[in-house]
């Protein structure tokens, strides 16, 4: 009776918990960052339809601040999410490893555009040059959706690969 109380009166957090995939701390890693580009979004929506309210100079500055922030983190979003993906290609052992490497390539060659580009984010002088700045991170995520489908649709390819080899 005495050990019984003892194993179950133990807090379970004393045991050893599962380490963690790269894969999966990339994905919560993704998910945090997610999170504060939320925040930094609802910011900047407060902050536009100030300036667009007040059209004050102190507001077109608040905006360009709140702006400048938002595009970054949405910049590190993108990163975030590439590099979950690239982790979760990685750890997939029903994909071969020439896909692996060509998706790999393509997704650094992702990860380094908006990298740079996030990086070149506050040197706009203007909101028309932070629009334009939005507008080619917009084109390059839309370019970029093949990556994202391809790398997704392997993950999923090789999961059924890999099972049908065990089997």
């Amino acid at each position: 009776i005495l050990l019984l109380v003892g194993f179950t009166s133990f807090p379970s957090n004393i045991y050893a918990e599962e380490d963690k995939t790269p894969y999966e701390l990339a994905y919560t890693t993704y998910l945090d960052q997610l999170s504060k580009y939320q925040v930094v979004h609802q910011d900047y929506i407060l902050r536009k339809s100030q300036y667009e309210s007040f059209g004050t100079l102190q507001s077109q500055q608040d905006l360009q601040v709140v702006l400048v922030k938002m595009l970054q983190e949405r910049d590190e979003t993108v990163v975030a999410y590439l590099k979950a993906i690239r982790e979760r290609v990685n750890e997939n052992p029903g994909i071969d490893q020439l896909v692996k490497d060509s998706l790999n390539a393509r997704i650094d060659t992702e990860l380094s555009w908006f990298s740079g580009h996030k990086s070149n984010i506050p040197t706009a002088g203007s909101l028309r040059d932070l629009s334009t700045d939005s507008g080619l991170a917009m084109k390059e995520y839309d370019n970029a959706q093949p990556v994202f489908y391809e790398s997704i649709a392997s993950v999923s390819s090789g999961k059924f690969t890999d099972l049908d080899k065990r089997l």
